[in-house]
C-alpha cells in the first residue's frame, strides 16, 4: 500500500501486479473450533475499471458521507482527496489535489478541520466548511499512512521511520513525539474506552500505549512479519491483526498473549474493520478479496471475491449493512450484508451444538 517502506510489495505496486496464494482453511491454533463450511464467495461481477486508485477511506462524523484519498499508480504523481455520499460511495468527487499520492484523510471535529497526508509526508489542513481551501501544516516528518483523531482537536499519526506524533489543530503544534517502532507504523487504532492506543508496525510488533501520556503499556510479539492492520474488539478485550504471513491473529489485551490464529488468509491482509454491533470482523486482502470472521463461533462466515484489483482499505458502514472496499482500479465497491448474515447464524448454531455440556451439579 505504501511502497518505499513496504519492501515486499513495492514492486507489485509499481508494476501493477498482485501476489496471491492458495486459500488455507485454518491454522494450528484453530483445532478447538473446527471451521464451518463458509458461504460460497459470489462470482466477481464484470465491473469496468475506473482508474480510481483509492488508498484509504474515512467516515465523516456526520455519518452521511465518506472521505477518501486517491493515487495515480506512481507515488510521486499528484494525489487527490475526494468525498461521496455514504449511500453512493462510487460517486467520489475530487475536493483538492495533493502534491504526491495521498494516503490518509480524516476529520478532526473539535478543530473544525479536515487533514490529509501524502507520500512525502505533506500534511494539509482545511476548514470542514471550505475543504478545497487548504493550508500546509509545517511538521517535519516522513511519509505516514494513518491519521487517527483522538479528541480535544488532536490527531495521532505514525511515520515511515517508526515515530508517533500527537498533533494539535488548527495550529499544527506537535504536542508529543516519540519513538514507536523500529520500522514503519502501518496503522493506529483507539480502544473503545479511548484509554489506549494500539499501533501496528513493520517490525512485526503490535504496541499498546497509554492514550493520556504516550507511555508504553505492552508490546505484543507478532513474529517477524510486518503487521499491516489491527482492530480492537467492540469490548476492548482483544485485538485482531493481519500480517504479511497471511495470518489473522487474535490477541488478549490484558495479557498481551496470542490467543489464536483465526485463519490463514488467501493473501496479505491489508485492512481490518469491526462490525458496529456484532463480533464480526472483515478483512481485505491484497488479491482483492474480502473475508468475514465471527469471533463468537470462531468461524469464517463469508467471502467476497472482489472485482479484479487489490483491496487497500475496508470499512463497515455505521449500520453494519455494508462493507465499503477501496480498490486499486475500481474505485469504492460495496459488499452487502447477505454475504455474511445467513452464514453467521448457522455458524453460531453449529458452534453452540458442538460445545461440551456443562458439568453436572454435585
Amino acid at each position: 500500500m505504501r511502497a518505499s517502506f513496504l519492501p515486499s510489495w513495492s514492486a507489485a505496486i509499481l508494476f501493477g501486479t498482485l501476489i496471491s496464494s492458495p486459500f488455507e482453511s485454518s491454522s494450528a491454533f484453530q483445532e478447538a473450533a473446527p471451521a464451518a463450511a463458509p458461504a460460497a464467495a459470489p462470482a466477481a461481477p464484470a465491473v469496468p475499471e475506473t482508474n480510481q486508485w483509492v488508498t484509504s477511506l474515512s467516515l465523516d462524523p456526520s455519518g452521511t458521507q465518506i472521505w477518501a484519498t486517491m493515487a495515480q499508480g506512481l507515488l510521486l504523481r499528484a494525489g487527490q482527496v475526494a468525498r461521496s455520499p455514504l449511500d453512493a460511495p462510487g460517486t467520489l468527487e475530487k475536493i483538492y489535489e495533493t502534491p504526491t499520492s495521498a494516503w490518509a484523510v480524516a476529520v478532526v471535529p473539535e478543530a473544525n478541520s479536515l487533514v490529509s497526508i501524502d507520500y512525502k509526508g505533506k500534511l494539509l489542513r482545511s476548514d470542514v466548511g471550505t475543504p478545497n481551501t487548504t493550508n500546509p501544516i509545517e511538521v517535519p516528518m516522513r511519509w505516514a499512512r494513518c491519521i487517527l483523531p483522538v479528541g480535544e482537536g488532536r490527531f495521532v499519526t505514525g511515520t515511515e521511520d517508526g515515530k508517533l506524533l500527537d498533533i494539535h489543530l488548527p495550529d499544527g503544534a506537535v504536542v508529543k513525539q516519540w519513538d514507536g517502532h523500529k520500522a514503519a507504523v502501518h496503522n493506529i487504532v483507539l480502544s473503545p474506552d479511548k484509554a489506549l492506543l494500539a499501533t501496528a508496525g513493520g517490525d512485526g510488533l503490535i504496541k499498546i500505549w497509554n492514550r493520556a501520556d504516550g507511555a508504553e503499556v505492552k508490546s505484543l510479539a507478532a513474529g517477524k512479519a510486518a503487521v499491516w492492520d489491527i482492530a480492537f474488539m467492540r469490548d476492548g478485550s482483544h485485538l485482531i491483526s493481519a500480517d504479511s504471513e497471511r495470518r489473522l491473529n487474535l490477541y488478549e489485551v490484558a495479557s498481551g498473549k496470542l490467543k489464536m490464529t483465526l485463519q490463514m488468509l488467501p493473501d496479505w491482509g491489508t485492512s481490518i474493520s469491526m462490525h458496529p454491533t456484532e463480533n464480526v470482523v472483515a478483512v481485505a486482502c491484497m488479491n482483492g478479496s474480502v473475508h468475514f470472521y465471527d469471533l463468537v463461533s470462531q468461524r469464517r462466515v463469508g467471502s467476497w471475491n472482489g472485482v479484479g484489483s487489490g483491496a487497500w482499505d475496508i470499512m463497515f458502514t455505521p449500520d453494519g449493512s455494508k462493507v465499503l472496499v477501496a480498490t486499486r482500479k475500481h474505485g469504492v465497491q460495496a459488499v452487502t450484508a447477505d454475504v455474511w448474515t445467513a452464514p453467521l447464524q448457522s455458524a453460531r448454531a453449529e458452534a453452540a451444538a458442538e460445545a461440551p455440556p456443562a458439568p453436572a451439579a454435585s
